[in-house]
C-alpha cells in the first residue's frame, strides 16, 4: 500500500471519530437540558472516573496505551462540560 493511500484512509478515519464525537456532543446537549431543567450539578466527578476507568480498560484491550485514552477522555469531558455550560446560561 503506498503511503498517499495509507493517508487517505488515516483521513477517513479522524472524519469518522469527528462524526461520532459530534453524534456526542448532541447527546450531550440533551443531557445538559435535562441537568438544567431538573437542577443536576452539571460536574459529576464520580461519573468523570466512572467513564476513565471504563475507556482505559478498552484501550488497554484494543492494545491502546491507558494514558493516552485518559487524555483523550479528559479532553472530551472538558469539552462536554463547556458545552453544558453554555446550554445552562
Amino acid at each position: 500500500m503506498e503511503l498517499e493511500e495509507l493517508r487517505k484512509n488515516i483521513d477517513s478515519l479522524d472524519r469518522q471519530i469527528f462524526e461520532i464525537l459530534a453524534k456526542r456532543m448532541g447527546i450531550v446537549s440533551k443531557i445538559a437540558q435535562y441537568k438544567k431543567e431538573n437542577g443536576v450539578a452539571l460536574k459529576q466527578p464520580e461519573r468523570e472516573k466512572i467513564l476513565i476507568k471504563h475507556n482505559k480498560k478498552i484501550a488497554k484491550g484494543l492494545g491502546i496505551s491507558e494514558d493516552f485514552a485518559e487524555s483523550i477522555c479528559k479532553a472530551i469531558i472538558n469539552e462536554s462540560l463547556k458545552l453544558e455550560k453554555t446550554i445552562e446560561q
